[in-house]
């Protein structure tokens, strides 16, 4: 999945100590677990409509590529670990909304022959996995309360 862009300002970085080494290639969505954690701090956003940001390969384009309904899966699966992760961290309330709706997807991909038939307990176990690793606190290089290197 290709990383999302958005600007920040430098020294809001440093105060939340910067984004969690945890979420590594094999759990995307750095970007994600720093803005919801920035979020929670009071930190607000705002929409830019002149700001633009071109993914190389937008999800929508994966046709392009040879179809591995495999590769799909743990591609799924690496997304859904990290948004367990996260939404156990900061937002446990939509743990089941999110487990839900992603298995319901899953169960259509299934159908639809896009995921392989085993696809089903692949993303939940995904799931179990970012729920406890969300019970871990942030890790980065960062630490909580530390000055800003200077420029």
């Amino acid at each position: 999945m290709p990383a999302s862009n958005f600007a920040l300002r430098r020294i809001r970085g440093f105060e939340a100590g910067g984004f969690d080494e945890a979420f590594t290639a094999d759990w995307p969505l750095a970007e994600v677990e720093l803005l919801v954690r920035l979020g929670k701090r009071g930190l607000r956003f705002r929409y830019l409509p002149s700001a633009r940001a071109v993914n190389a390969l937008p999800r929508g384009d994966r046709a392009r590529e040879s179809f591995e309904p495999d590769r799909e899966l743990e591609i799924s699966a690496a997304e859904l670990r990290s948004l367990a992760a996260v939404f156990a961290r900061y937002e446990s309330w939509a743990v089941p909304i999110m487990f839900t709706s992603r298995m319901l997807q899953a169960i259509l991909d299934v159908a639809a022959r896009r995921l392989p038939p085993h696809a089903l307990g692949r993303l939940a176990a995904a799931v179990g996995e970012g729920l406890r690793s969300g019970a871990r606190p942030v890790a980065g290089r960062l630490a909580p309360g530390r000055k800003e290197p200077e420029e």
